[in-house]
């Protein structure tokens, strides 16, 4: 089979200020404009899935919490046992009505039913309450795995490379993370414990991608087939693209049939994830190998060489 020759690296420069564009539409989304729609993971409430026989609809369960005085987040879940929702209501800033809270949030459901509001039969599956000192403590957590994985990132491609390569390593993660988080924001997708799932995934995801590049380049120039640098990197991307492609469309395609087969915060979370996907392939050739070819750059310019580098 004869081998691939694209000139990905021509396209470099271009690619790079569509990411650093898009990496500050995110920043501005996610600081700025609309930040996110927190679940109650992060924020504190009371939480129930409710199970019914009928639809009730989820504009008409929002309504009764919201005739009784509750700003409530309602979304649907997948289930081979009727119509099921989640229903989300803030945990209130004075902790000493939490108490009646938790006791009067599954009341109004019986309330409307009783009052002739829902027809349909229900059952609560669910009830969990999260305290905000429990949420803070969770979004500590998220924040501490977090930092703890690209630690890991970094010790592992340093060991197994040079400190440059896990900076552009990390440099494509966090690329990533910041499109994901982008999207997240701009589709009001709820952030919770899932969103976490999804954003590790992620890192695993793109690092690997990253690491069998990165692996190729090394050998080409141990092998000093390529005098240019350039064209070393050119040659590695060609040589993994078709390993890439049919690991990035395996995946895709499993993950795309959850979105499209699921509803509520799966489908969510199969969403995040296909963007994640779509990210990080794109990421290992143009951020993370960008990086590198920038780094040679630099260099060579400082040398005057122009020779094959490790960078």
């Amino acid at each position: 089979m004869r081998s691939l020759n694209i000139n990905f690296i021509r396209f470099s420069p271009f690619f790079a200020l569509c990411s650093v564009i898009l990496v500050c539409i995110s920043l501005y989304l996610v600081t700025i404009h609309s930040g996110f729609d927190y679940g109650t993971d992060f924020t504190g409430g009371v939480e129930l899935i409710v199970n019914f026989n009928k639809d009730p609809g989820k504009d008409a369960l929002v309504s009764f919490y919201n005739d009784a005085g509750y700003d409530t987040a309602v979304q649907g879940m997948d289930s081979d046992q009727g119509y099921r929702y989640i229903i989300r209501v803030p945990m209130p800033e004075d902790e000493a009505k939490a108490e009646r809270v938790e006791n009067n949030v599954k009341q109004v459901l019986h309330a409307a039913a009783d009052a002739g509001k829902i027809s349909a039969a229900f059952t609560i599956v669910q009830s969990t309450t999260i305290g905000s000192v429990i949420s803070d403590e969770y979004i500590q957590s998220a924040f501490m795995i977090i930092i703890a994985a690209m630690i890991a990132i970094i010790l592992y491609i340093t060991l197994r490379f040079q400190y440059k390569y896990s900076i552009a390593a990390i440099l494509a993660v966090l690329h990533d993370v910041l499109i994901m988080l982008g999207f997240i924001s701009l589709l009001k997708i709820q952030f919770n414990r899932m969103s976490i799932i999804a954003i590790l995934t992620i890192f695993g995801y793109s690092v690997n991608d990253t690491i069998v590049l990165f692996d190729r380049i090394r050998e080409l120039i141990k092998e000093n087939i390529i005098a240019d640098y350039k064209a070393t990197v050119n040659r590695a991307i060609n040589n993994v693209l078709v390993r890439t492609l049919i690991t990035s469309l395996t995946t895709l395609l499993v993950v795309g049939a959850l979105y499209y087969n699921t509803t509520g915060v799966t489908k969510d979370f199969a969403f995040v994830l296909m963007i994640g996907l779509l990210s990080g392939t794109y990421s290992s050739i143009y951020i993370a190998s960008g990086f590198m070819l920038f780094l040679n750059y630099l260099k060579n310019k400082k040398t005057g060489s122009g020779a094959n580098a490790s960078a």
